[in-house]
This record gives C-alpha cells, sequence and structure tokens, in this order.
C-alpha cells in the first residue's frame, strides 16, 4: 500500500509542480496606500452624503497612536471607512480607509489594476457628495485627486501545494537554510523568513501563504517579484524533497477507489 500510495504522490506533484515549481495562486490580496489633494475633509459629513452609501464615520478610529500629543493625535484617530466596488458590477469590494488630512489606504485589492479602479471609483464617488448649509465635505470637489505617489504597503499571496506536509520535517530541512518560528500552541504555521521583509507560511495541509511589505522605494512589479523569489526559495526547496516531507497520513491517491465495507 505505501508503495501504491507513493507512485500516485509523485504523479501529483508531478503535475502540480510544473516548470515553475508549484501550484497556481489561489488567491492574492494587497494594501496600498497614498495622499490625496486635500489637507481638510469632513469625513462625518463625507460619509452621510457620499453616492452610493456603504460609508462609515468612526470618531474614535481602529489605531492606538502613542508618544502624539493635541490635534495631530485626534486628527490620525479620526478615520472613515468606505467599500468600494473592485469594478463596474464585480461583486467584490475593496475598503479604503480615509483620514481626515487626506491620507488613504485601501485593503483587499488583489492587483494594483484593481487598487487603482478603487480609487478612481472613490473619486468620483467624492466629487458628488453633498453639502451641509452650504458647507462641502471636501473643498473644491471637482478637483480632488490622487497626490504624489502611490505606496505599496504589503502584497499577500495564498497556495495551495495539494499534498499535506510533516511539518517536524519540513523543519528539519530548512532549519539550516533559513531563519524560522513555530509555536503551535500559538500558531499552527510554520514561519519562514526567506528574506527581510518577506515572509513565508507554511501550514501541514499544504497552504502557503507569501507576505512581502512594501517601502516608498518598491513599486508593484518589484514586490511582485520577491513574492515570487520568496516563494521559489522555500516551496522550490520543499519540492524538491517533497517525498521526505509529504505527510502520507493526510494523503489519498485520487486514482484509488475506496472499498465498501
Amino acid at each position: 500500500p505505501a508503495t501504491r500510495a507513493c507512485r500516485g504522490l509523485a504523479r501529483r506533484c508531478r503535475a502540480l509542480h510544473r516548470a515553475a515549481g508549484g501550484a497556481p495562486v489561489e488567491f492574492q490580496t494587497m494594501a496600498v496606500r497614498g495622499r490625496l489633494n486635500r489637507q481638510k475633509i469632513d469625513l462625518r459629513l463625507l460619509c452621510a452624503s457620499i453616492p452610493g452609501g456603504n460609508a462609515w464615520y468612526n470618531p474614535e478610529g481602529r489605531l492606538a497612536i502613542s508618544n502624539v500629543s493635541g490635534s495631530r493625535a485626534a486628527q490620525h484617530r479620526d478615520q472613515a471607512a468606505i467599500s468600494v466596488r473592485v469594478a463596474r458590477g464585480a461583486p467584490r469590494s475593496a475598503l479604503l480607509s480615509l483620514y481626515p488630512n487626506g491620507a488613504w489606504t485601501v485593503h483587499g485589492a488583489r492587483s494594483h489594476k484593481e487598487c487603482v479602479r478603487v480609487l478612481r471609483n472613490f473619486i468620483a464617488r467624492a466629487r458628488r457628495a453633498g453639502t451641509r448649509d452650504g458647507r462641502p465635505a471636501i473643498q473644491y470637489p471637482q478637483g480632488l485627486d490622487v497626490e504624489g505617489p502611490v505606496a505599496v504597503d504589503l502584497v499577500k499571496r495564498d497556495f495551495a501545494l495539494g499534498v499535506g506536509l510533516n511539518i517536524m520535517k519540513v523543519i528539519a530541512l530548512l532549519e539550516n537554510v533559513f531563519p524560522y518560528e513555530y509555536e503551535p500552541e500559538m500558531h499552527a504555521a510554520l514561519k519562514v523568513t526567506p528574506a527581510p521583509g518577506s515572509t513565508v507560511m507554511v501550514w501541514h495541509t499544504g497552504a502557503v501563504s507569501v507576505t512581502v511589505t512594501g517601502s516608498k522605494e518598491k513599486g508593484s512589479v518589484e514586490i511582485n517579484r520577491e513574492v515570487e523569489a520568496a516563494y521559489k526559495a522555500v516551496c522550490g526547496l520543499i519540492w524538491d524533497n517533497i517525498k521526505g516531507v509529504a505527510n502520507m497520513s493526510l494523503y489519498r491517491d485520487p486514482g484509488k477507489k475506496s472499498r465498501k465495507k
């Protein structure tokens, strides 16, 4: 039985491995940030009057900022969250967080193009926002636009190797190559750091998550290259030694029919 399972595993590995060394991307998400060309925005009025709704105003904010005093701390705690479609007619939305000083972040988009669409959609809606007592939420809304570069905060991709893994054997394989952390009582995944700013999470089910943090100097193309490099560095080594680290108790040969009792 073990020999038959190994033969089935080899067939499946060859099908999944391909030339690139791994399974295709199942899901990707990214976060970007930037600033609007307006320094003062009435978030409460904007959320109440922006066309399309799906906007929330939070005067407390989700950020706990220490060592920041006075109006600057209050300004950064004050924020609005606006749900924006990633494309016309798309069932999926991204979340745009907006601050009174014009700073914004977008979470939940799957590509740089989707981030651009979300920004364009939001700006088009914000230009049509209503007024209160003749006072608009944004001064000169028709000239509203993005100011300066758009920085990528992080890119996260999820993969499925399609083969269960023995985490202890994976650790033995990677421990002399990459820094790692494994605390199963805190988190079930093995955390591997192949390069500064890159993190690869490996689960015993064969799920893999690659996260790369960004900076002002990094563009979306460069970060995507770092994601691919991190995946190939860690998962390429796993694929080269897949028979030694695969958990056969989690593997079932899809070509073998189970016997009925």
